[in-house]
């Protein structure tokens, strides 16, 4: 058979044939059949190659390859028989035993025991940790004292919404918005009359000056995911030893200046008193994404701020 894969559909094609033990008939095949069949072998040869790829690179330490030297082809290892000069055999197990036992190796029951707790055991280098990992979020907010927050009943889905129609807009708007805004909050489980008030609000972010800068910045990244290792020194970060410090930046953009770094709060503010404590609780996250984020770069962050998606307001901190 031989499937075309190209275009909006497949197509298939196929030769029938009838078949009597070790002898086959062909009764009918599409028409320019021997090019069709020359294409399905180069695509069926690039897919075993590609499994022979998979395979091969799964080994993390050694990879074992067997061959059969009577029928070459007849091993899913054959493609690499070429590059398997000079490589040594591994030894069969009746060689490692008589190994072994040439060796003299005898144990008693408690000293194989006394062997694997002080290779396993709570002191063993193999069970200490080699780094620590923590998140932008964890480190900052630990020991924090946290804002009383109003009363609004959306809870942490309405915040995941509102990000994720705001990282669609920031890498190209949807062309039906109103129904991509329906299906986020249909997926985070959020109720449909909802998405005027979503739209309404996302549009009005959309005509923000901020938004506005940020289209016509040099480049921009939505929903920027992170990894940075550091030795807790250097960073003044207050992780301790070396630490995978991961986060997600919700919008980064870089002007003349250098960059702009934006984190999204979708918090209920009523009052100026609330807002000046969500700003003292958050500043010092955004504070580690522009440390991170410069020693990530080795540019300049010139510009850190809470855009409050409730006030449409941008606070620079």
């Amino acid at each position: 058979m031989y499937i075309k894969r190209s275009g909006e559909a497949p197509w298939g094609y196929f030769v029938i044939e009838k078949r009597k033990e070790y002898a086959s008939e062909t009764l009918g095949q599409p028409l320019d059949w021997e090019e069709l069949s020359a294409v399905e072998q180069r695509y069926q040869d690039a897919e075993e190659m590609r499994l022979l790829y998979v395979a091969a690179t799964r080994a993390r330490n050694l990879l074992v390859v067997s061959t059969y030297p009577a029928k070459p082809e007849a091993s899913p290892w054959h493609t690499l028989s070429p590059h398997l000069t000079g490589v040594p055999e591994l030894e069969t197990p009746e060689d490692a035993a008589e190994a072994a036992a040439e060796a003299g190796i005898d144990l008693t029951a408690e000293e194989l025991a006394a062997a694997r707790e002080g290779f396993l055991g709570p002191g063993s280098p193999v069970c200490t940790p080699s780094y620590a990992a923590a998140s932008v979020t964890s480190l900052t907010k630990e020991g924090a004292q946290v804002p009383p927050w109003s009363a609004t009943g959306r809870g942490k889905s309405w915040g995941i919404a509102v990000h994720r129609v705001l990282e669609a807009c920031a890498r190209k708007t949807p062309a039906n918005l109103n129904l991509f805004i329906e299906n986020v909050l249909a997926e985070e489980g959020r109720h449909p009359s909802e998405k005027d008030e979503v739209s309404a609000l996302i549009n009005e972010i959309l005509d923000s000056p901020l938004w506005q800068r940020m289209l016509r910045s040099k480049k921009w990244f939505a929903e920027l995911p992170f990894a940075v290792k550091t030795d807790g020194e250097g960073l003044n970060t207050g992780a301790a030893g070396e630490t995978i410090i991961s986060g997600v930046i919700d919008l980064v953009f870089e002007e003349d200046d250098g960059w702009v770094i934006v984190d999204y709060k979708t918090d209920t503010v009523e009052n100026e008193e609330e807002l000046d404590k969500l700003i003292q609780y958050y500043t010092p996250q955004v504070e580690m994404y522009r440390k991170l984020w410069e020693n990530i770069t080795n540019g300049k962050v010139y510009e850190t701020g809470l855009y409050y998606t409730h006030l449409k307001q941008w606070v620079v901190v």
